[in-house]
């Protein structure tokens, strides 16, 4: 007694800063909270989404360098994340930035 029933478990070893942090219990789970963990892919992908789109409005908005912005939006590995934006985006981030606007 007097430990607390959840600990932090860290996911997100992916480069990404700071890490995605969900929460579990130590005693059995109940039956709603299992859905949860077999959405992790899920909730993974909604942030690797989220991130997407903001580096996208920052590359149109500013001048920051790629490195600079992959460290806004949480990655610390500016390879890494550029990476995942070609596959989210299907362009790099530079040459995302020399697309045609309009």
């Amino acid at each position: 007694e007097g430990e607390p029933p959840c600990e932090p478990i860290y996911y997100g070893s992916d480069g990404a800063s700071p890490s995605l942090a969900l929460s579990t219990c130590r005693r059995t789970a109940p039956l709603s909270f299992l859905p949860l963990r077999a959405d992790l892919g899920s909730l993974t992908n909604y942030l690797i989404r989220v991130r997407v789109g903001r580096a996208c409005q920052l590359l149109d908005l500013t001048d920051l360098s790629v490195k600079e912005i992959a460290e806004r939006v949480g990655y610390s590995d500016p390879y890494y994340f550029s990476r995942l934006f070609k596959k989210a985006t299907a362009h790099s981030p530079v040459a995302y930035r020399n697309l045609p606007k309009g």
